[in-house]
């Protein structure tokens, strides 16, 4: 009897346990329902009160009522199938099973992740970009050699951060990593560009991307502007003040006179068919670097380049030509000057096709280069754009075919020591290195959300 009065006690303890743990999770069940609709109401009724939520040619914007505090996100990828036939030492010519006169297959040459927008101001902004892509090699953009754009093994990594305070009368003061203004060329996002690629002498003799302190000023009617700037060096992204790449001092500067129209006229670099007026620009920008007074192991030498660009757009039509020069003179070693120029032109066929054609030309200083080595490149190539979507780079298919006019097999490797960049791949650009003329055929997908 005793035993059956305990049983009968420890299952009325237990049936009210289980009771009262029912209650407490049905409690916190409430409670938590109760939070999520209170932090719902909260976020619409900050919607109710005038924050915003906006979708604009690639991109969401999320602005709070008062406009001074927002933030855009943004995702890009390109992928390309890329055909490339020449006689290529490089790759050598395997027999029967393989021919490596003939080298195609996919590339994922870009993918981008992006923020910005503004803190507590709208006259302060900011913006990250992060970039990554699936080349397995030391390409051109590894940042491990401190360049711009692409990488080893997929990996993410940083390649803009900066803030920038805009101050009253058109001054503003930028700081943080990314592209200074000293390329007009270099300003533009991959998604601007009409060509598969910016010019080869962007790939060789621009700053790229840096560490920098910049001040600016644009006027009133955005027809002017000029900058100055003081950085680490030539592609020197993501580096430490220890690192023996970086120079003991970098100078810079550009301006831009906007002769027809304002900047607002030059977003990319192509026209559009409803455009009515007539728009020019002419700009230049500077560098000049010292190396080997300062700093950890820094090799002892200077660099000056400079770029100038002239822009013009009308109804449908677009053009460009942009022009630099560069000048390497070691400590103990051989000065040399060289210069490379594009010239570009696009026409819209309609709201939503474009055709483009260009050529590139590189010049380089024969006193450093081996003996019997190239000297003299020239590139010329035709394409076309589609964008799906009208009024919008948000989708874009494109197709383009380049051509070597010369022997190019001297651009690889052997000459890498004459330009700021210090891998000289051109697999972006469908160039592999030929001893006749080789001849890239691609094709591309580019996704801006």
């Amino acid at each position: 009897m005793k035993s059956k009065s305990l049983i009968l006690l420890a299952g009325a303890a237990l049936g009210g346990s289980a009771a009262i743990a029912s209650a407490n999770s049905d409690d916190t069940d409430r409670a938590y329902r109760a939070e999520l609709l209170a932090d719902a109401q909260q976020r619409s009724s900050l919607l109710a009160a005038g924050a915003t939520v906006t979708h604009d040619n690639g991109h969401f914007t999320f602005t709070d009522a008062s406009g001074n505090n927002s933030m855009y996100l943004g995702l890009f990828g390109q992928i390309r199938y890329l055909a490339n036939f020449g006689n290529n030492d490089r790759f050598g010519d395997m027999g029967d099973a393989a021919d490596g006169d003939t080298v195609l297959g996919f590339q994922l040459s870009r993918v981008k992740l992006f923020a910005g927008g503004t803190v507590g101001s709208p006259d302060f902004e900011y913006y990250f970009q992060f970039g990554a892509n699936g080349i397995q090699d030391t390409s051109r953009d590894d940042p491990n050699t401190g360049s711009s754009s692409i990488m080893t093994g997929g990996n993410l990594y940083l390649e803009d951060f900066w803030g920038k305070w805009n101050f009253e009368d058109g001054i503003s003061v930028r700081m943080g990593q990314g592209r200074p203004n000293q390329g007009f060329e270099a300003m533009y996002q991959p998604w601007d560009l009409q060509a598969f690629e910016r010019s080869i002498g962007h790939a060789l003799f621009s700053v790229d991307r840096t560490q920098f302190l910049e001040v600016a000023y644009q006027s009133e009617d955005k027809t002017f502007d000029i900058s100055g700037n003081i950085n680490d060096g030539a592609r020197t992204a993501n580096q430490n003040f220890t690192s023996a790449n970086e120079a003991d001092v970098g100078l810079g500067g550009r301006v831009n006179w906007y002769f027809e129209g304002d900047s607002s006229d030059f977003q990319n670099q192509s026209s559009t068919t409803d455009r009515q007026d007539f728009a020019g620009r002419l700009g230049g920008g500077f560098q000049y670097e010292t190396h080997g007074d300062t700093g950890i192991g820094t090799p002892d030498f200077d660099v000056w380049a400079a770029n100038v660009d002239v822009e013009v757009r009308g109804a449908s039509w677009s053009a460009g030509a942009y022009f630099y020069i560069a000048d390497m003179d070691p400590n103990g070693g051989t000065e040399s000057t060289h210069y490379a120029v594009r010239v570009q032109g696009g026409y819209n066929v309609t709201e939503q096709a474009e055709l483009y054609a260009f050529w590139d030309g590189l010049f380089l200083d024969s006193d450093v280069l081996p003996s019997g080595a190239e000297d003299t490149f020239n590139f010329v190539g035709v394409g076309v754009n589609f964008y799906p979507i009208a009024d919008s780079r948000a989708v874009q298919i494109g197709g383009e075919v380049v051509i070597s006019l010369d022997d190019t097999s001297d651009l690889f490797g052997s000459l890498s020591d004459i330009t700021l960049e210090q891998n000289n791949d051109f697999s972006l650009y469908n160039l592999l290195g030929d001893q006749d003329n080789e001849v890239g055929v691609g094709f591309e997908l580019s996704v801006l959300d």
